[in-house]
């Protein structure tokens, strides 16, 4: 997927800042979430390292939740935990339809 996709205008960093600010996380909260030190953090929201997908995906699944009002935990499956379930269920899902050739 194309990043202007991802983050329109902004660049990547100021998309995750405006992002985690939003939902009225600390660098050090959202570290503790997604599973990095608030130094990667920082080094995201600053454009100095790029932001995995999975993270991406995690970040924007926080949102989502956050926008219908499901957010109500301050914590969310950490984005390896997501990777690996993304992962699972599109292996289920290629199953699944190679059982039915």
């Amino acid at each position: 997927m194309d990043d202007a996709l991802w983050f329109g205008d902004k660049t990547m960093g100021k998309w995750f800042l405006d992002i985690r600010t939003q939902l009225g996380y600390t660098q050090k909260e959202f570290s503790e979430i997604l599973g990095y030190t608030v130094f990667e953090i920082s080094r995201f929201e600053n454009d100095v390292r790029k932001i995995p997908k999975c993270t991406r995906v995690c970040v924007m699944m926080m949102f989502i939740c956050f926008q219908k009002g499901d957010l109500v935990m301050q914590k969310l499956v950490s984005s390896p935990r997501i990777h690996k379930a993304l992962q699972q269920v599109v292996t289920a899902k290629l199953r699944v339809g190679n059982s039915n050739n």
